[in-house]
């Protein structure tokens, strides 16, 4: 993937996310997550299921990104939309997320908390929050 360009996309949009909303808050869990899907909605991403499995957000969504450097930003938009849902109350261990190309999945990925809390304690830099999270990608073998 197209990392530099992915790392701007991330940095951009959850230091934006998170300096324009943080004193809201959704009080339950049905709540955050109706946050989360429609927040990714409003950024183009096309959210076939959102669930909470234990303290794991599980996302299902469809793209027709064919590009590293596509997958790489949306990545990065559902990664920073994901931050901005823990700001607003989500409590969530862990993002895992399965990319479906209209036919079938073909890919995972996912978001430790610990990655999330380092951010925003600004232990870790934007780049290196998305790097980790580009590095969890994987192929679904078919």
């Amino acid at each position: 993937m197209k990392r530099r360009h992915a790392i701007g996309t991330i940095g951009s949009i959850a230091m934006a996310a998170v300096a324009g909303c943080a004193g809201d808050d959704h009080s339950n869990s049905e709540d955050q997550l109706s946050f989360f899907e429609e927040n990714l909605s409003e950024e183009g991403i096309d959210v076939l299921d959102v669930t909470k499995e234990g303290q794991n957000v599980v996302l299902r969504y469809q793209t027709d990104r064919v590009t590293d450097q596509g997958l790489g930003d949306e990545i990065g938009t559902i990664s920073a939309s994901y931050v901005l849902a823990k700001n607003n109350g989500l409590d969530a261990s862990r993002l895992n997320a399965t990319i479906n190309d209209g036919d079938e999945d073909v890919a995972t990925w996912h978001v430790r908390e610990e990655w999330v809390e380092q951010f925003e304690a600004g232990e870790i830099e934007p780049d290196e929050f998305t790097t980790k999270v580009l590095n969890t990608a994987e192929l679904i073998d078919s």
